[in-house]
């Protein structure tokens, strides 16, 4: 199975990233499904069926925080031609998780991305050109309470994505913050 540690995006996100999408670029070709739309964390790569289980138990140990991020950038990556969208600023509880699971993937022996983590939601694949700038800045205020192991599933379509397993982020609000806020 080819699988990755990643977040999903709450579907009013989604719709809302698609809709933006759709009114501030330019029609491109070869657009990621809305369905799709998420953050990587740690790329695992082909994971045996075998295996998933003991991943899944040594994810449900990992402990970080809830977190809410800004993604208000668009760029573009050359090589592999993706047109995305993304933080200026990270949130130091996102790179906590993200390299949390990417020591979890390495004690498993699977593949850890020697680059930098850059959390991003690709838009467009296979982009030959630097597009246009966007008609209006992305602005998503994005909150982030659970951490989910995907399957990336080949079909007749394009690709799609799967959730096999969530797991939830540890709030450190009190909680008449939460109350107040609407998350109890």
């Amino acid at each position: 199975m080819r699988c990755f540690f990643g977040l999903e995006l709450e579907p009013n996100d989604k719709l809302a990233i698609d809709r933006w999408r759709s009114v501030s670029l330019p029609p491109l070709d070869n657009p990621v499904s809305a369905d799709n739309l998420h953050i990587t964390l740690a790329f695992l790569g082909q994971v045996e069926v075998a295996r998933i289980e003991a991943l899944a138990e040594a994810a449900s140990k990992v402990r970080a925080s809830e977190f809410s991020l800004l993604v208000d950038q668009l760029g573009y990556w050359s090589k592999p031609k993706t047109l995305w969208i993304g933080p200026t600023l990270v949130a130091p509880a996102l790179e906590d998780l993200a390299g949390k699971l990417g020591q979890l993937a390495s004690r498993f022996g699977l593949p850890r991305d020697s680059r930098p983590y850059i959390p991003h939601i690709s838009l467009f694949r296979k982009q030959s050109d630097n597009p246009p700038a966007a008609l209006m800045p992305p602005a998503f205020e994005l909150e982030f309470r659970r951490f989910c192991l995907f399957e990336s599933l080949s079909t007749k379509t394009g690709v799609r994505y799967r959730v096999l397993e969530c797991w939830p982020l540890v709030s450190e609000m009190s909680i008449r913050d939460r109350l107040r806020k609407g998350r109890i």
